[in-house]
């Protein structure tokens, strides 16, 4: 299987769109840990 790697051209904006969906992954898991508004 061919695996492509991709340039980064913009590694500022890159790296704070994945600490972005680090925390709101965690955000939602604490909603689920400690069950605010889940029914």
């Amino acid at each position: 299987m061919d695996k492509r790697h991709y340039k980064v051209t913009n590694r500022k904006q890159y790296n704070q769109s994945l600490i972005n969906y680090s925390l709101l992954a965690l955000w939602i898991d604490e909603k689920k840990l400690f069950g605010y508004g889940i029914e």
